[in-house]
């Protein structure tokens, strides 16, 4: 049979402490960031940008900017969301593809809303050839400082990240 010590006791309630303390700062902490990965194959000769958001941050930035609840990915859900989605996405979101900036109303796309993740797919985007890529995205820094969007550039020959925050929204990549 174990022998009962207070040493041991202490230990226990100091590691509970800090267990208890870690937790505590992670939720204290919440994680601000966007993912967009864009996808260039040569062989098809497009582009795939697909943009994924978290869903309450999207439905807190378009309420600020909008003053009207979307219910972003609940059943009271508003009949004009995608398009509220969008028009807030043209607004913070924009690339250009060998200096030629694309115009995202013209390009074929599919928003699926769910309850924590919303995705934004631009799909079929013609490109030859990709000399250089420049990516602007200003999601969410209305609202957090602390907000970062992600970039991955994947090829066939390289896969490329930008970090873009509110000091710097955007970047080129030359290929």
């Amino acid at each position: 049979m174990k022998q009962f010590s207070f040493r041991n006791l202490r230990l226990q309630i100091v590691f509970f402490l800090l267990v208890l303390s870690a937790a505590n700062t992670l939720i204290a902490h919440p994680l601000y960031v966007s993912l967009c990965d864009i996808s260039y194959s040569e062989d098809a000769a497009s582009v795939k940008i697909t943009l994924m958001l978290f869903t309450e941050d999207l439905e807190m930035a378009i309420q600020q900017k909008k003053g009207q609840a979307l219910y972003l990915g609940r059943e009271e859900q508003i009949e004009s969301a995608d398009k509220e989605v969008f028009d807030y996405l043209k607004e913070q979101f924009s690339i250009k593809l060998n200096l030629t900036p694309l115009v995202l109303d013209s390009l074929q796309k599919e928003i699926s809303i769910g309850k924590t993740r919303t995705t934004c797919v631009f799909d079929n985007i013609s490109l030859e050839e990709l000399k250089e890529i420049t990516v602007s995205h200003l999601s969410f820094f209305e609202l957090f400082e602390e907000q970062r969007n992600l970039v991955r550039i994947k090829t066939a020959a390289s896969k490329k990240n930008m970090l873009l925050t509110k000091q710097n929204p955007s970047e080129t990549i030359f290929y």
